[in-house]
């Protein structure tokens, strides 16, 4: 999943779609790359490889066998308000049916009663006249729930939308049909850092690549270049296409956030001293050094 976007990166050769989860989410490649089992797992004789030194793992025995544990008390202390706010976001998010009806809009209303110096993405070429943008946003209702697409709207199209939002009102928002509160979901998974296990992270992400397909067909922008067909919104069609991708992406993505939660729950709940692994028995920990032999 990163190896196209790092090899296009040495040959300097932007993606409109794919870009966009390594650079708005400022998750690096090397932390999407970096595995971690989550709480109460040792990773035998990781403490003779580079994981060594890698935060907020420890030195911890069982049974004789000698590697690294996450340590939760170190995530909690690095990442605990940024995973408080993502709890809050996801479970209010959790607790709501899906909002249809958006229709993928927002990249339209980022366009509205704009020039061509306006456009956002602007190595790609429009598949409509910024006539049609206005036409098409003029006549639809603006549903969008999401603040962060909200806040890059154009200023006469934050004044169409439905709903006035704002970042102390997301938490009342959020609704699960949202390609973009969906997309979050691998953001609020990579807050967790070590504390999250890998497969989750995987699933968020591989989450957030299809709803970011969908959510820039659905746009006015022609990716033909980068072999993605259009869902054209502007048109009943397209519509209903786009409403199937949302009933698809509900199920999804709640699947995800009841894993998140499950997640976070875990890594609460678990105790440094005295501590358990999975099955319920004691792990001895041992002074955690770094490669140069000093104590962490």
């Amino acid at each position: 999943m990163t190896g196209d976007h790092l090899e296009r990166r040495r040959r300097g050769e932007p993606h409109p779609v794919a870009d966009f989860l390594f650079t708005y989410y400022r998750t690096s490649v090397a932390t999407v790359r970096r595995w971690h089992p989550g709480p109460g797992i040792i990773l035998e004789n990781a403490h003779l490889t580079e994981q060594v030194d890698w935060r907020h793992y420890e030195r911890a025995s069982l049974h004789g066998r000698t590697g690294l544990i996450v340590n939760p008390e170190s995530v909690l202390a690095r990442c605990a308000p940024r995973i408080a706010r993502a709890r809050a976001i996801v479970e209010a998010t959790a607790s709501r049916p899906g909002a249809m009806g958006c229709f993928g809009l927002h990249e339209w209303a980022m366009l509205y009663r704009s020039g061509d110096d306006d456009v956002r993405h602007r190595q790609v070429p429009l598949r409509v006249s910024h006539a049609r943008i206005d036409e098409v946003v003029e006549e639809s209702r603006l549903r969008c729930t999401h603040f962060d697409a909200l806040r890059f709207f154009t200023e006469p199209a934050v004044s169409l939308n439905q709903h006035a939002l704002s970042r102390e009102a997301q938490v009342r928002h959020e609704q699960p049909a949202c390609l973009h509160s969906g997309m979050d979901l691998y953001s609020h998974v990579a807050a967790m850092e070590a504390g999250a296990p890998g497969e989750l992270l995987r699933d968020s992400l591989v989450a957030a690549f299809d709803a970011r397909e969908v959510d820039m067909r659905s746009s006015p922008y022609d990716l033909s270049a980068w072999g993605l067909d259009p869902i054209p919104v502007e048109s009943p069609e397209g519509r209903a296409m786009f409403v199937a991708h949302q009933r698809a992406w509900v199920r999804r993505t709640q699947a995800l956030r009841a894993r998140f939660l499950k997640a976070v729950r875990r890594l609460e709940s678990s105790r440094p001293d005295p501590s358990v692994d999975s099955d319920g028995r004691p792990v001895r920990r041992e002074p955690h050094r770094t490669a140069a032999g000093r104590p962490r």
